[in-house]
């Protein structure tokens, strides 16, 4: 069918990743609109904490209920900056279809590749749906592509492009560093 460029020993983790995505569509906007307002809502209750201390120095004993509130809100902060983080750093599946075209993939040319996940503009795991090669056929595989998005100079891998619609959304090199 295709050969791959550098194979990855550690293909029943690929596998398993693999699996929990295909279960797990979810938008990225969503996921990135929850944690943001998450780490909005305990900034928010930061802000009233600070004016709880202000007006605890006068005394009083509403302020230890409030106290308790506002302790929490921290924690839904905390927690909403590390599902922002986490979605951010490795790209969440998306129902939006976004093909790569990739040129080259050293013995088999390739037209145009779905993918279920993918960060255009930082480095990050990119989970290969399909391939379509230039003969019409549709190679339902699952694979892994790790490295940059068009960064780095990389000597051997896919020239790609990503493509929605008819916008170009990115392009340049892939390695391949797992398929399957």
């Amino acid at each position: 069918m295709f050969k791959i460029l550098r194979e990855n020993p550690n293909t029943a983790e690929n596998e398993y990743i693999c699996k929990v995505l295909k279960s797990w569509y979810c938008p990225v906007w969503m996921t990135r609109f929850v944690g943001l307002g998450m780490a909005i809502l305990g900034l928010i209750f930061v802000r009233m904490f600070a004016a709880i201390i202000a007006q605890s120095v006068t005394g009083g004993e509403e302020h230890v209920f409030l106290l308790g509130l506002v302790s929490s809100a921290v924690l839904i902060m905390i927690a909403g900056f590390f599902i922002m983080a986490y979605f951010f750093a490795i790209g969440v599946p998306n129902k939006r279809k976004r093909m790569i075209r990739a040129v080259d993939l050293g013995n088999v040319r390739i037209s145009h590749i779905e993918i279920i996940s993918c960060r255009t503009t930082s480095s990050g795991p990119v989970w290969v749906k399909s391939f379509v090669a230039e003969d019409g056929k549709t190679y339902d595989k699952y694979c892994v592509l790790k490295g940059r998005w068009g960064r780095a100079p990389y000597k051997r891998g896919i020239v790609y492009e990503v493509v929605e619609g008819e916008k170009v959304l990115d392009r340049g090199v892939m390695p391949v560093m797992a398929a399957y």
